[in-house]
C-alpha cells in the first residue's frame, strides 16, 4: 500500500508540474519618455490604453504634486508608439487648463477643460477625426 500511494503522489507531482509548465517569468515594461508639449516645462500621463496610446497633459508645473492639477494653464495631448511626438488636442474658448484623462482602444480621448480663474469646467471628447468638443452640461 505504501509504494502505491508513493506512486500514486509521484505521479500527481509530475502532472501538476507538466500541466502548469515552468516557473512563471517576471513580465517586462519599457519605460518611454514622452517629451513634453512645446511652450511647457512639464508633463503627465493620466492613462496608456491597450495599444500603449497616452492622453494626459503638459504645463509648467516646478514640482510632481502639482502637476496638471487645474489652478494654471495646461494643455492636453494623444501621443501614440509609432508617432512622432505629442500632439496638442487644441483649446476650447473660456478655458486654460485642458487635461486629457482616458483614451479608449479607439483613440477617444475623454478629459476636462477649465478655466483656472472661475474655478468653472466642462468636459470634453477628442477624436482625430472631429477634434476636441466640448460636452453639454448636465442640467
Amino acid at each position: 500500500m505504501k509504494v502505491t500511494a508513493r506512486i500514486y503522489f509521484g505521479i500527481l507531482f509530475y502532472l501538476f508540474l507538466f500541466t502548469f509548465g515552468s516557473p512563471a517569468t517576471a513580465q517586462t515594461y519599457t519605460i518611454t519618455d514622452l517629451g513634453v508639449l512645446p511652450g511647457y516645462t512639464s508633463s503627465l500621463a493620466y492613462y496608456v490604453n491597450s495599444s500603449g496610446q497616452a492622453t494626459g497633459c503638459s504645463d509648467n508645473s516646478s514640482s510632481q504634486s502639482s502637476l496638471c492639477v487645474g489652478d494654471s494653464a495646461s494643455a492636453a495631448y494623444y501621443w501614440a508608439p509609432d508617432s512622432s511626438g505629442m500632439v496638442n488636442l487644441g483649446s476650447l474658448a473660456g478655458y486654460d487648463a485642458i487635461v486629457g484623462v482616458t483614451i479608449n482602444d479607439s483613440e477617444e480621448i475623454v478629459g476636462l477643460a477649465q478655466n483656472s480663474q472661475t474655478d468653472i469646467s466642462r468636459g470634453f471628447v477628442w477624436t482625430q477625426l472631429s477634434g476636441l468638443v466640448e460636452l453639454p452640461q448636465l442640467a
